[in-house]
């Protein structure tokens, strides 16, 4: 039998989360049902957990799937953009490349290297965009796919800077 009381504690167990607040409270399994478009699934902290018999059960149905799709749509739409920019400006980095003698490895190239890198972030954050457009309840900190493209892309952030970050030994001998 389920209980469509918002304000009762739909799990017995945590009194603070579980109200069910998008969903109604199944008072047998102790979870909400989520209405639709509606889920427990989030990024990084989820609501969705198992209970003590080791059944799946949702503390709280707070993520709108359709407002998830829209900002991830949008979010996709402004990396494509960036993906197709930053290929155009790569070319005419390529053809300066080219054009220096001296360099003889295109890392050594310090555009070339940040946009190679920033395609790679790219690629990965519009991989992820998809994966939450098809299903928001693929969730990152707790799916291993969404998680390992989340890392690459922050990983890279910095990666292409390394190199010209140089350490540098301050300080005078023999002063006090």
């Amino acid at each position: 039998m389920a209980s469509s009381n918002a304000t009762k504690g739909c799990y017995a167990g945590i009194k603070a989360v579980g109200v069910c607040t998008n969903g109604v409270c199944n008072t047998t399994t102790g979870s909400c049902v989520c209405n639709p478009y509606y889920t427990g699934h989030g990024d990084f902290v989820t609501m969705v957990r198992k209970n003590a018999r080791g059944e799946t059960i949702t503390l709280e149905c707070g993520t709108n799937t359709i407002a998830i799709r829209v900002l991830w749509s949008i979010v996709l739409l402004v990396y494509l953009w960036t993906l197709f920019r930053m290929i155009s400006t790569m070319h005419i980095q390529w053809g300066v490349y080219r054009r220096n003698k001296k360099l003889t490895n295109f890392l050594q190239h310090a555009p070339l290297r940040i946009y190679a890198s920033g395609m790679i972030i790219m690629a990965s954050s519009i991989a992820l965009a998809m994966v939450k457009i098809v299903d928001p309840e693929q969730t990152i900190g707790t799916m291993p796919s969404c998680t390992i493209l989340f890392m690459i892309s922050r990983f890279l952030f910095f990666f292409p800077c390394a190199p010209m970050i140089q350490v540098r030994k301050t300080g005078r001998r023999g002063r006090r």
